[in-house]
């Protein structure tokens, strides 16, 4: 890990991106470099991922959901995310506290590529969500979500599902190729 006073870590080769999560201090920023990077990781404590020198490529390995986040916040930038075989995880999973995901391509075939429960405040900003089975954005519980100038499509079920007591905000978004709405 090289960091500098302000909690920017740069992932180094050879570190996988749970490693440097692991150890940096909460409200880090971490900068990936851009490549591809096949691993899943999990978010407990207040960071931001930031792609750079281009996309970072972060795919699943079908254990779990890609990107699991329980931290009380959370923001990525320039990912392109992916889960393509999976046993039990979708994409990107999101519990608790507030997320940002701006400039994103997420992906899952298999389940729903955003899953957002537990009373989750979530921006979602430029971001191509796309190829569920089941609905691309799920929001659940007591969530709140909001989506800007975003393409939802290719479900075989809905672009956007709201249960329970959540809400949902959809503004400047193109949703379409969608099975069943």
């Amino acid at each position: 890990i090289s960091s500098n006073m302000n909690s920017t870590v740069r992932l180094t080769p050879g570190q996988t991106i749970q490693s440097v999560l692991d150890k940096v201090p909460a409200d880090s920023t971490v900068e990936i470099p851009s490549g591809t990077y096949t691993e899943e990781i999990e978010i407990n404590k207040p960071v931001t991922l930031v792609a750079v020198g281009g996309a970072v490529e972060l795919k699943g390995k079908g254990e779990t959901d890609v990107i699991l986040s329980r931290a009380e916040y959370f923001e990525i930038q320039n990912f392109n995310i992916s889960q393509i075989s999976s046993k039990s995880g979708g994409a990107l999973s999101i519990s608790n506290g507030f997320c940002k995901i701006i400039n994103c391509t997420i992906k899952c075939p298999l389940l729903s590529p955003v899953n957002i429960s537990s009373n989750s405040k979530v921006y979602i900003e430029s971001c191509n969500i796309s190829d569920g089975h089941n609905p691309n954005v799920n929001c659940e519980d007591t969530s709140f979500v909001f989506i800007n100038k975003s393409k939802i499509s290719k479900t075989q079920t809905f672009g956007v599902l709201a249960k329970g007591n959540s809400k949902v905000i959809v503004s400047n978004c193109e949703i379409f190729d969608i099975e069943s709405n």
